[in-house]
């Protein structure tokens, strides 16, 4: 096959650079045009650019979800491989021949298969999606996605509580890789979950990943302060030992999420 070129919208600049690396491992010769971590970002970049014959499209953005960049007023006309961390999306998106989706975490293995099944409809159709109804296809999904997890059952020694999620200030990696939970009140509680798969379940527009080791609800977010690297401290409040870095490349995003 001739060069593809492909963009990738994923707002985890780590799954990123995996990504890219293994679309160069596996197909050299395909051109890979910008990488980027939101809706809006995709959306300026569509607008001002001939679109690409492939778009990796991450679900779940820290600004809502992907589908919204494939609105019809956006004229999108790639070949489109979701990427998810939840069967439910994936399982939707499986219906339609012309999509495929990849179920994090994937590897070669995986990408190589949906790479070959693109190829193949790419070299019948080029660059028409066939029988697909994407608004349609997003707004199936965003319905069943409005309803966000409202509560954890918690277990403790040998009974069990009820934490609500309107009630959390913030998430965080502890010591050992255990999941914790603060609360309004500076009460902690161990979640039986990763932070990965916490940020699937909770509004975009309300809690923000703000690092591998942190995802805080935007009321929790009590100070910004600049560093030299170029990233960004936040303090959060109630108030933890340090304060969570935001790498560089995050720093924008994290503005924007806090000023809409």
């Amino acid at each position: 096959m001739n060069e593809v070129t492909v963009i990738i919208v994923e707002d985890e600049i780590p799954a990123q650079r995996r990504l890219a690396h293994m679309i160069s491992s596996i197909r050299p010769k395909w051109k890979v045009l910008g990488m980027f971590e939101s809706v809006v970002e995709t959306n300026e970049w569509l607008a001002e650019n001939k679109h690409p014959d492939l778009m990796f499209l991450d679900i779940r953005l820290s600004d809502g979800f992907s589908f919204e960049i494939l609105k019809p007023e956006n004229k999108v006309d790639s070949f489109v491989i979701f990427t998810t961390a939840y069967d439910e999306y994936a399982l939707q998106a499986f219906k339609v021949n012309s999509i495929d989706y990849l179920l994090k975490p994937f590897g070669k293995e995986e990408l190589e298969s949906a790479c070959t099944k693109f190829g193949n409809l790419f070299a019948q159709h080029k660059k028409q999606v066939l029988d697909v109804d994407l608004e349609q296809l997003g707004q199936l999904i965003l319905q069943e996605k409005k309803t966000f997890r409202k509560r954890f059952l918690i277990h403790q020694k040998e009974d069990f509580y009820t934490l609500e999620s309107k009630d959390i200030a913030y998430f965080y990696l502890g010591k050992a890789g255990v999941t914790l939970a603060v609360d309004r009140s500076a009460k902690t509680h161990i979640i039986d979950m990763s932070l990965d798969r916490l940020a699937e379940q909770f509004d975009p527009m309300e809690f923000f990943r703000l690092n591998r080791r942190c995802l805080a609800h935007i009321e929790s977010i009590k100070k910004l302060t600049p560093q030299f690297s170029g990233k960004m401290a936040v303090y959060v409040t109630p108030e933890y030992a340090e304060p969570f870095l935001v790498s560089k490349d995050k720093v924008s995003l994290l503005k924007k999420w806090l000023n809409r």
